[in-house]
């Protein structure tokens, strides 16, 4: 053999490319799966949370498909999904241009307060201190539920029972075992504002978010806390409307505008200073009796009603 056709080590002698065993092998095929889908479902997440659990679901008719395109609205726009792409359209697109005007319509009506009647308030709860007393024994809704009692604020909520028709007297989170609303209204803080609007705005938050977690499909309504009178706050300079106003402003940053809303009654009560009329409270805290029917027509004027469409839109053909 001549001296060229000797081979080179010039290392380690070489191994044998090791095979993979069919169970290794099963196992990276599954660790491999397991990494696309996960990387498909975060991008989808990432693209469609701005809208979470209320998104609406359309089929749009495609003119060069048979299959039907499925659009979202989400925060950053149109989300087109069909089997073979997804992606945020082109604006020049008329088809998907259409549909997205068509999206956003409809997601800036759903979104906006609406008048209702009262069967809209059939599978609501009410929350509240001596307010919402009021509202339970002069004017309650047909067939909702009032969690009301004089005094409680947001640190005596849980370790309150309240007596509920058809339940007994119950704890709200067990009311909220038991029943299922669609809807809850909220009116807290103020017999505790004394702890400073910062704080009771702090402890609310926490209670809201234990109650949207016992109550995930509810719309809640933050209702701002009523004035009281002029008189009635230099007498308990603590009840001053400056400190009832900035414990609300503090309570209106909670809400979202999807599914919690934040709603004020106080111009329908409040005289030209900004606080509960004389004329219309006796103890300077509370409205008068009839005046709770005014509440509810007001209330009837914030109702949020939630469009699930399941239709097929016109489209226009592309240029």
């Amino acid at each position: 053999m001549s001296e060229q056709s000797v081979p080179v080590n010039s290392g380690a002698p070489r191994r044998k490319k090791k095979k993979m065993s069919r169970q290794e092998s099963l196992a990276f095929t599954v660790l491999l799966w397991l990494l696309i889908l996960s990387m498909i479902g975060f991008a989808a997440s990432m693209m469609i949370k701005g809208n979470a659990g209320q998104l609406l679901s359309t089929g749009i008719s495609s003119p060069n498909k048979e299959e039907k395109i499925y659009a979202y609205p989400s925060k950053e726009g149109l989300l087109i999904i069909d089997s073979t792409w997804i992606g945020v359209p082109s604006t020049d697109d008329t088809v998907v241009s259409h549909a997205f005007r068509k999206m956003i319509e409809m997601e800036e009506s759903q979104y906006a307060f609406q008048n209702v009647d009262e069967s809209y308030f059939s599978n609501a709860l009410f929350i509240g201190d001596s307010r919402t007393v009021g509202l339970r024994d002069y004017a309650p809704f047909e067939n909702a539920d009032y969690f009301a009692s004089e005094g409680i604020g947001t640190y005596t909520l849980e370790d309150t029972e309240v007596e509920i028709e058809g339940v007994g007297e119950v704890g709200l989170f067990t009311l909220l075992k038991r029943r299922e609303y669609g809807k809850i209204y909220i009116m807290l803080g103020l017999n505790e504002i004394w702890a400073g609007p910062e704080e009771v705005a702090a402890n609310y938050k926490e209670l809201l978010d234990k109650i949207r977690e016992a109550a995930p499909n509810a719309l809640i309504f933050i209702q701002a806390n009523l004035y009281v009178s002029a008189s009635y706050a230099e007498e308990e300079p603590v009840f001053s409307s400056d400190n009832i106003r900035d414990l609300n402003k503090r309570l209106s940053r909670l809400a979202n505008g999807k599914d919690i809303f934040y709603i004020d009654v106080n111009p329908l009560f409040e005289d030209e200073n900004g606080n509960l009329s004389d004329e219309l409270t006796g103890d300077g805290a509370h409205v008068y009796a009839d005046l709770y029917q005014e509440w509810d027509k007001w209330l009837m004027t914030r109702g949020i009603v939630l469009q699930r469409p399941d239709l097929v839109f016109e489209t226009e053909e592309k240029n």
